[in-house]
């Protein structure tokens, strides 16, 4: 028997299957890490757009008039909603004046939450930024 073992040259059928095992399981976490990774670009950069999105909106309210005296002009509610929605998935938006020269900007979209390939279950995210202008 000791014989027959030094006389095997090669692989055998089990260290083959073993081997093929181990890349194919391998290839399939790289594929995985890979779809996360995606998955969390895509809400860094939906979460990078409604901060941009907020800031125009602050922009534009303190664009709205130069005297310190005169109130500022809100953004209409449609076209506070129409710039949300046209960037954000599912995405409202709302500026409110809360008291004197204190605005509130509350920004809320859908994420994907990556367990259902139609989109069907989302999870919604809520930004809400106060500004004293």
């Amino acid at each position: 028997m000791n014989k027959l073992f030094l006389q095997q040259k090669g692989l055998g059928l089990i260290e083959i299957l073993v081997a093929v095992f181990i890349i194919g399981s391998s290839l399939l976490a790289i594929a995985v890490l890979q779809k996360r990774s995606l998955e969390l670009n895509h809400n860094a950069y939906v979460r990078t757009q409604a901060n941009i999105i907020a800031y125009e909106l602050i922009d534009q309210i303190r664009a709205s008039t130069t005297s310190r005296v005169a109130p500022l002009q809100i953004p209409t509610a449609t076209a506070v909603n129409n710039l949300v929605s046209s960037r954000l998935p599912g995405g409202s938006g709302s500026v409110a004046l809360v008291n004197a020269r204190v605005y509130q900007i509350q920004i809320t979209w859908a994420e994907a939450n990556g367990l259902d390939a139609n989109n069907a279950k989302k999870d919604t995210t809520t930004f809400r930024y106060s500004v004293s202008l």
